[in-house]
């Protein structure tokens, strides 16, 4: 497999074992078409599942790494 121009494979520390390319589909999203090249941790899905796209609320004080990125305004 050729992972280039990005240097590693999948499972090894250089960028070609963490960076990858996702998207996200679902019919209750407001903005649509729109591509986003900002980047975007595994660990801020959670938060930006609960409370940017399913208007939950995390409990004060919740040890978790990830942030809210739906308000991130990266283009």
């Amino acid at each position: 497999a050729n992972n280039w121009p990005l240097r590693g494979w999948k499972g090894s520390f250089w960028e070609g074992g963490i960076r990858g390319v996702g998207f996200v589909h679902s019919p209750l999203l407001q903005e649509r078409g729109v591509t986003r090249h900002g980047l975007l941790h595994v660990a801020d899905w959670y938060p930006t599942i609960v409370e940017g796209l399913a208007g939950g609320r995390l409990e004060e004080g919740e040890a978790i790494d990830g942030v809210n990125q739906v308000s991130s305004g990266q283009t």
